[in-house]
């Protein structure tokens, strides 16, 4: 057999669930919860199924030291190890501050053997075999969805990429050169767990290359948002026929912006490995929630996340070179990506990127003064000059102010637009992403076709503007590129050069005019100015060429009809020798001050070029020659007519009839800023519900509003008013629905965070739910029947940044029912025993305990101090009648006590123990705690500075936890069944934490033994 989507959509539906009602499938599946030691199963059927189908049968078990692997082979060549990883342990240090977690994997890896052997063959230096390619993907969900996009698809794409390398009738040349290592692991939802515990085992040495499948959002396209490097990027532009990804979303990773992770860092940081990340993205809404589920997804994106696993993965396998035997910080160059259409793939390196941009940034301002300097030569240099033609000012300066102007006032109500709805309504753009583009679009449309004026110059004026804006954009992005390997700026350099080849062209199209007055006739005695009726050229209507446009022409004019010119001298102008009207004599200089001679008064030419307003460039003289018809004049034409059948625009210079049809790189910056614009605003115009700054989403989309309109800024004067009319009707109509709008849809629900603590020493119960106030108080007030008269106190939370917990007390009715049968106060069972002190690494006395922990139905407990702890062993153990007993699996991450460890990443790559460490600098306040087995502890040896003998400063004070997450049956919380049942249909619950249930008792020690005591537990329960 081959792949099947049909076969891909029954797994899914097996695995996840969450049909019509709720029904089918596995259900909610963490790593804590009966649910996925049934999902496990399933896979470990499924493979074996599909193994056989293709005539791939089990051969026997491989040697002791790889215990739970077993071999299988097919008469045609095939040959494939299934592991059932149950003995690989790890402790590490978690990306959060303070944090250590303790971790029993149960991963399934199969390993589907290359034809390349370690003896010489193609591809080999006499060094040992190729890597492997790793294939990843999670089976774990969160306790709160049906894990169908998070990481079902994903999981059901492993099952086929299986039956697809070891489908019957491959022959040996089409078959993987490299090994194919499939990992379904368990326990990323909580600190990455299970890929770290994948790192220490055996088969974590095996890749050097991987392909991580992931899901944040709910079907869709499956999109590139991560990648280690560009030459193991070109797997994915080779084969994948349908690509979509942005390197842009990999600098959201990189600077933080986006919170959540990916078992990425774990193959990048820790095992040094080069690859990439695919994941589903939107709508973000439904991520970790019930609407997780096949309802939301398409067997359409499965074959879209299937279909380029299938081909990159090839492509990856089938490779040979040895460049990729070389770790992530080693090998590998920066990258710059991104999709067109989803129909091809741009795929170059950052270095290239930069090196564009520097070339740019110094050689296309040199050609742009190259050619003003040999238009000023030309005396065609229409620009930044008034100077006459033919006796008439060309007012070159018109329109020079009119692009900076109309964008910023544009601009400026667009950003008070910004601040308007972030006061008003902010979570609007939670459920309405596009009304919220169309009011920043069609405000900065409408302010800055109101306010443009135009003349023949303006156009070019407005690529003047924009060259220069983006030659400073590509200044900074170039540094960003080379300082700090930003690579999702690449489209500055597409804006730049549009802007450029248009202003340029701009320049050029000014050859096309005639030269504007030589000062040679200044040098003639009896030159007389010219009249407005005297020899001036005229066109073919009969209109001459410049006609009167200012006073002083008029009073020039009324002074040559004058008999008596000393009867009113106020016609008369003062003998000025800077004035082109008076006649040269011998003090004249020999250029004029309209021609910018350097003894010419600013203030004088200031006042004399600059028209008082912008005002429709046709004077009475003018319109007295288009009230005139030509010969060749159609019968009925009005003025308006003649002018566009002369090739002048009704607001330019009658002189731009010389000028070429302009045009602009309009459409390829717009279609570039344009997909990355909708791709951010559907990745961020949700992350208000987890807690991000709405103000920074806002300005994002309100950036990329005057982004995608900038470039026909220059244009503005061409657009007719019916869109300017239309763009006020859209303004005004979704400012005012954006202001009064209830943000969220039964299609974007609110998301909201559950949690419920129990003090088991007090037998108090607490519930609290994280999310955006005022929406939470008032559901908790109005819904909730466990919270009516009660107290509810919102503070804010500390876990979740810029989100408000909400607190009351859940009383009887809500209590947890997670451990039926058994008295609260014996649900979880710890022993503290205080051991010797000694000296630790750095000459420093250490104290030094035991702790003993075990918790009735569940394998994941938690250890909290009040002071940071140094020294850190963990050890499972196992309840007997005996007491607790050591019960480690084979490759325990238990470290030497006293052995200090420090640091997040080393630049080799010995082994995982170095590159990950037990706890971090400043020591350890929380280890998480997780097992395999069902009621099974730890045992957690603990070392801390002591301060001073004896003194109460050295005693270990925290508290143990247990942690429950498994709703599945129903009763078994019921403040989760209420919550989640009487939340409008606009809201949806999530997990806040990897426990839906923490229940506590306070950690203080129970008695003393010497390094010769065995420390054994007692009694159940020590108070």
């Amino acid at each position: 057999m081959g792949i099947s989507v049909r076969d891909a959509w029954t797994d899914l539906q097996r695995i996840s669930g969450g049909g019509a009602g709720g029904r089918g499938g596995a259900g909610f599946h963490p790593y804590n919860s009966r649910a996925n030691d049934d999902v496990r199963k399933y896979l470990l059927q499924r493979v074996e199924e599909i193994l056989k189908a293709n005539g791939v049968e089990r051969n026997g078990a491989l040697a002791s030291e790889e215990a739970g692997a077993t071999v299988w082979g097919s008469a045609e060549g095939a040959e494939v190890l299934v592991v059932d990883d149950m003995s690989s342990n790890v402790t590490f240090a978690g990306t959060t501050e303070g944090l250590s977690v303790y971790f029993e994997g149960t991963n399934l890896v199969v390993v589907i053997k290359g034809s390349v052997e370690g003896d010489g063959a193609e591809g080999k230096d006499g060094d040992g075999k190729l890597g492997a390619v790793l294939v990843n993907a999670h089976y774990d969900s969160v306790s709160t969805g049906y894990g169908a996009t998070d990481d079902g698809m994903a999981v059901v794409s492993l099952l086929q990429l299986i039956s697809y390398f070891t489908r019957r009738g491959l022959p040996k040349e089409k078959r993987p050169k490299r090994d194919v290592v499939v990992l379904f692991n368990n326990g990323e939802e909580d600190y990455l767990n299970g890929a770290r515990a994948f790192a220490v085992s055996p088969w974590g040495k095996l890749p050097k290359i991987f392909y991580n499948l992931e899901g944040a959002g709910a079907g869709g396209r499956s999109t590139l948002f991560r990648t280690s490097d560009t030459e193991v990027t070109a797997f994915y532009k080779r084969s994948v026929k349908r690509p979509f990804g942005s390197s842009v979303s990999a600098d959201g990773f990189k600077k933080g912006l986006v919170r959540s992770q990916t078992d990425y860092l774990v193959f990048t940081e820790d095992m040094g490995l080069r690859g990439l990340d695919v994941a589903f993205w939107r709508p973000r809404s439904k991520y970790h929630t019930e609407d997780d589920s096949v309802r939301f997804t398409s067997r359409e994106s499965v074959w879209h996340m299937l279909g380029g696993a299938i081909q990159t993965v090839e492509g990856m396998a089938m490779d040979t070179r040895k460049e990729f035997e070389a770790g992530f910080e080693v090998g590998g160059t920066d990258s710059v990506w991104f999709d067109m259409f989803g129909r091809a793939f741009v795929l170059f390196r950052l270095h290239t990127l930069f090196a564009i941009s520097v070339t740019l940034a110094t050689t296309t301002p040199l050609v742009i003064f190259v050619t003003i300097y040999l238009l000023a030569r030309a005396h065609k240099l229409y620009m930044f000059s008034n100077a006459p033609l033919q006796g008439k000012s060309t007012q070159g300066w018109k329109g020079f102010f009119v692009f900076p102007a109309a964008l910023l006032l544009a601009t400026s109500a667009v950003i008070g637009t910004v601040f308007l709805l972030v006061k008003a309504n902010p979570m609007i753009v939670y459920g309405h992403l596009y009304t919220v583009w169309t009011c920043f679009l069609s405000i900065w449309f409408m302010v800055a076709w109101a306010w443009w004026r135009a003349s023949a110059l303006t156009r070019g004026y407005g690529f003047g503007w924009l060259w220069l804006f983006w030659w400073i954009m590509l200044v900074f992005t170039a540094f960003l590129e080379d300082k700090k390997g930003i690579t999702g700026f690449y489209w500055v350099i597409f804006f730049y050069a549009g802007a450029f080849l248009s202003f340029w062209i701009s320049l050029l199209e000014q050859f096309a005019l005639p030269p504007k007055d030589i000062p040679a006739n200044h040098l003639t005695g009896n030159h007389q100015a010219l009249s407005p009726s005297e020899n001036q050229p005229t066109y073919a209507d009969g209109s001459r060429l410049f006609p009167s446009s200012s006073s002083y022409d008029q009073d020039r004019d009324r002074s040559a009809t004058n008999t008596n010119p000393s009867a009113d001298t106020s016609l008369h102008h003062p003998v000025n020798p800077d004035d082109d009207a008076t006649p040269p004599t011998e003090t004249s200089p020999l250029l004029s001050a309209r021609r910018g001679s350097t003894n010419s008064s600013f203030r004088f030419r200031f006042r004399r070029s600059w028209p008082r307003t912008f005002r429709r460039y046709v004077d009475p003289d003018d319109a007295s020659s288009l009230s005139t018809p030509d010969s060749d004049a159609p019968e009925g034409e009005t003025a308006v007519e003649r002018r566009r059948r002369i090739g002048v625009y009704k607001y330019e210079q009658r002189w731009s009839r010389d000028l070429p049809t302009g045009w602009g790189t309009v459409p390829v910056p717009i279609i570039l800023v344009g997909q990355i614009g909708l791709f951010l605003g559907e990745a961020l115009g949700m992350t208000g519900a987890d807690g991000s700054d709405l103000l920074t989403v806002y300005l994002g989309i309100a950036m990329f509003s005057v982004l995608y309109l900038l470039p026909i800024l220059p244009f503005m004067h061409r657009v007719t008013h019916h869109l300017a009319y239309l763009a006020l009707f859209l303004s005004v109509a979704t400012v005012i629905f954006n202001l009064v709008a209830f943000p969220f849809t039964s299609n974007a629900r609110l998301k909201v965070y559950f949690q419920q603590t129990y003090d088991l020493a007090q037998g108090n119960n607490t519930v609290h739910i994280v999310g955006v106030e005022p929406y939470i108080r008032t559901v908790i007030e109005n819904e909730f029947p466990s919270a009516r008269g009660k107290e509810v106190v919102c503070t804010d939370d500390w876990a979740r940044k810029g989100l408000r917990r909400c607190s009351w007390d859940g009383g009887e009715e809500v209590a947890p029912r997670v451990v039926k049968g058994v008295d609260p106060k014996d649900w979880v069972q710890f022993n503290v025993t205080r051991l010797d002190d000694r000296e630790g690494n750095d000459g420093k006395k250490m104290a030094r305990a035991r702790i003993e922990v075990v918790g009735s139905e569940t394998r994941a407990c938690k250890l909290t101090f009040e002071k940071g702890i140094g020294e850190l062993a963990v050890v499972g153990l196992d309840v007997g009648d005996e007491g607790l007993t050591t019960a480690g699996g084979k490759y325990p991450g238990h470290y030497p006590e006293g052995e200090a460890r420090g640091g997040r990443k080393n630049k080799q790559r010995p082994g995982f123990e170095d590159r990950s460490p037990v706890y971090q600098p400043g020591g350890t306040r929380e280890v998480r705690l997780w097992s395999r087995e069902w009621e099974r502890g730890w045992r957690v040896d603990v070392g801390w500075e002591k301060a001073e003998e004896n003194a109460e400063t050295d005693k270990l004070k925290g508290k143990v936890v247990c942690l429950w997450s498994d709703v599945n049956e129903k009763g078994t919380l019921p403040a989760w069944d209420e919550v989640s049942g009487y939340l409008p249909k606009w809201a949806v619950a999530s997990k806040l934490t990897d426990g839906l249930v923490d229940a506590s008792w306070g950690l203080r020690e129970t008695r003393y033994v010497g390094d010769g005591g065995e420390g054994r537990c007692e009694k159940k329960i020590w108070r």
